[in-house]
């Protein structure tokens, strides 16, 4: 683990020309610091759903519904889980599900920072709106993804008469909006 710890340290230190910053990490450390030691810090960065921010007092990121990103783009897959990509766009009309954080609390809810059942699927409470070319796009599954935390299935259709080849697709939940990420989309003729 050290040589993890070691080449983090090393590209930092790289990548900002800098050899004398120092890079403390929370999960290898165990390290639960408390607000004089995040005081101390210049920069506090998080890593959730494929991206990183920059956290400002008191140190949390807005909780904002956000399609996760995998290292080949957003989550987003066909029925039977293959992946929509360009070369596998998804279709005009065609129920596509994506793997999204933060979309809050299910019919029955879960303890912060706990896996959701694998034996029982929950729905998300709160109203969610999925925008797709700037079209809404009808919402078909909002669940707790099993075994997953902070971690939700959102099946949403592909509105018809896309005809552009990749679009935005924007999620909403009480009144909070994700960042928009790109869809590959072949419009049905």
């Amino acid at each position: 683990m050290a040589l993890i710890v070691y080449d983090l340290m090393f590209l930092v230190r790289l990548s900002y020309g800098d050899s004398s910053l120092i890079v403390d990490r929370a999960k290898v450390s165990n390290l639960q610091p408390d607000e004089k030691l995040l005081a101390s810090y210049n920069h506090v960065f998080d890593y959730r759903a494929g991206h990183f921010y920059e956290l400002h007092r008191p140190w949390v990121r807005n909780s904002l519904p956000e399609v996760v990103q995998a290292p080949d783009g957003p989550e987003f897959y066909h029925e039977g889980f293959l992946p929509v990509t360009f070369s596998s766009p998804a279709v005009s009309g065609e129920p596509v599900i994506a793997r999204v954080i933060d979309l809050g609390p299910t019919d029955p809810p879960i303890a912060r920072g706990q896996p959701f059942p694998n034996e029982r699927l929950l729905p998300v409470v709160a109203p969610v709106t999925v925008e797709v070319d700037g079209v809404n796009a009808e919402v078909v599954n909002k669940i707790g993804w099993p075994e997953m935390v902070n971690t939700y299935r959102l099946d949403f259709r592909v509105p018809r008469g896309i005809i552009r080849s990749e679009v935005p697709v924007v999620i909403r939940v009480n009144g909070r909006t994700g960042p928009s990420v790109m869809l590959h989309v072949r419009a049905r003729p």
